[in-house]
């Protein structure tokens, strides 16, 4: 499987911990992921891992 989709399989899941931890939308859940990562200046996978693995 391709590193891309591994990539975007790990964003899902971290959107889907944000949704329901934090009852937001997944628009919402995207944007907190995009903002985390442009603030920490960190790739937005490595901050969706942190979350999957934290929940």
């Amino acid at each position: 499987m391709s590193v891309k989709l591994e990539q975007r399989k790990v964003i899902e899941r971290a959107k889907g911990v944000l949704m329901a931890e934090n009852n937001m939308t997944e628009n919402a859940a995207y944007k907190m992921l995009r903002d985390l990562s442009m603030t920490k200046r960190c790739p937005m996978n490595d901050i969706a891992e942190l979350i999957v693995t934290d929940a």
